[in-house]
């Protein structure tokens, strides 16, 4: 079957165009084609641009390079041979020095298909390659929008972990410029070493890891919880061997879980709390729990419940938990004195954010050998179903330092001072009968 052929015929003689349309046909073609003498007529002719283009080398008022020169200004790739009834060796070399497809004199025209069918597959070969490079240029577009654009910090190292490329988030995550970053080891940042090994035995074995949890140190020397998610790169993939994958910062969403447990944990214990004060009678019962919830849920050092004598308006000690001396069961004070006194007096909570510039305050010799840093009272109230009713008050200490949750700011702290190790005090006035 023929193949469909567009072609234009740059000729001033109608018997030579009609053996160049003889060639075609007779080589499988079927030309659809024009034939034009100026370069009017032949500008014309490549809007829409054709399959082929056959030029006779010399016109009166045209010739081929010109109508070469003018198609690659209009910035097409037709196969353009130039097919004359004579010329120099000299010329046919300028032609195709300059793009001309092929060159071929009228009296040798039974070459005119071989040449055709050679021009019209290095066109196509042409065209794949275009074709290939815009799509490898468009991939290259898409990766490094992705790669620019994650949210994540994208990481491309060698086995060596040192960076071979990293994109912005990256950069920002570990606080580094770009001209920081390349050549520097990623296995730099990790704050512990076996997690660093255990992720590359991981890795090497399994040739992909996903939600590798590490600890990666910032350039300010801040530590962030992070996942990896990473391959293996081959050798075939660039020529080098190494790894690439994403580091997912998560250190925020790890503070929102502990923040959420916490509160969980300290609504548990309020549950259990009321629970136990509600259902028994017996006071042994409920200091025991309320000791174990508040020291379990609050993480606090130590605990102790005051009861209040209303006869007698005193304060004593009832139980407590977490305390270094012997003296502080004996505490007994009236109420008014100190912090604990106040608190009671006034039906109110009391927060120390430094004991040591209070220690006046808190009226409890007692408790400085204990080395409390902070303190915070609050009283309780409650009343069973027989005609004993309760006052608590509760006392609590920690020596380890809060932060991030809204409920330890209530509960003031203060860093260790160079004489004591630093503890937290809470206190709760205790039942008594009326």
């Amino acid at each position: 079957m023929a193949i469909p052929l567009r072609v234009l015929i740059l000729e001033d003689k109608a018997p030579d165009a009609e053996l160049m349309l003889h060639e075609l046909r007779r080589a499988g073609y079927e030309p659809e084609w024009h034939q034009v003498e100026t370069e009017d007529d032949y500008l014309a002719g490549l809007d829409p641009a054709p399959d082929l283009i056959l030029a006779d080398y010399t016109l009166p008022q045209f010739d081929a390079l010109r109508a070469l020169h003018v198609l690659q200004k209009q910035g097409q790739d037709t196969p353009f041979v130039v097919v004359t009834g004579s010329a120099s060796e000299e010329a046919a070399v300028e032609c195709m020095k300059q793009g001309a497809s092929d060159y071929l004199l009228k009296d040798r025209l039974v070459r005119l298909g071989e040449a055709v069918r050679h021009a019209l597959e290095e066109k196509r070969l042409r065209d794949e390659r275009r074709q290939t490079q815009s799509q490898l240029r468009e991939s290259e577009h898409r990766y490094r929008s992705l790669f620019e654009d994650s949210r994540d910090a994208v990481y491309i190292t060698d086995r060596d972990g040192r960076t071979v490329e990293v994109n912005q988030a990256a950069l920002s995550l570990f606080g580094y410029t770009r001209e920081e970053m390349m050549g520097f080891s990623l296995w730099d940042l990790y704050v512990q070493p076996e997690e660093r090994e255990r992720f590359r035995t991981e890795i090497e074995h399994t040739a992909a890891v996903r939600d590798f949890e590490v600890k990666l140190r910032r350039k300010d020397g801040e530590v962030r919880d992070c996942l990896f998610t990473w391959t293996v790169r081959r050798p075939e993939q660039d020529g080098s061997q190494g790894y690439q994958g994403t580091i997912r910062d998560v250190t925020e969403a790890r503070r929102t879980q502990e923040r959420i447990r916490g509160q969980l944990n300290r609504l548990n214990a309020l549950r259990t709390i009321d629970m136990t004060i509600t259902a028994s009678l017996d006071p042994r019962v409920t200091f025991e729990v309320l000791l174990e919830r508040l020291t379990s849920a609050l993480g606090v050092d130590a605990v102790d419940i005051l009861t209040f004598d209303r006869n007698t308006r005193t304060l004593t000690y009832a139980a407590g938990r977490g305390f270094h001396t012997s003296d502080v069961p004996l505490a007994q004070f009236k109420i008014g004195e100190g912090f604990a006194g106040n608190a009671a007096k006034n039906r109110t909570t009391v927060s120390v954010v430094d004991l040591d510039e209070n220690w006046d305050g808190l009226g409890r010799p007692a408790l400085r050998h204990e080395g409390f840093v902070s303190y915070y009272a609050a009283p309780m109230l409650a009343r069973e179903p027989s005609t004993v009713s309760w006052r608590s008050f509760i006392e609590q200490g920690s020596s380890r330092t809060r932060s991030g949750s809204s409920s330890w700011r209530r509960l003031p702290h203060k860093g260790p001072s160079p004489s004591t190790t630093p503890r937290f005090l809470r206190s709760f006035i205790g039942p008594i009968s009326s």
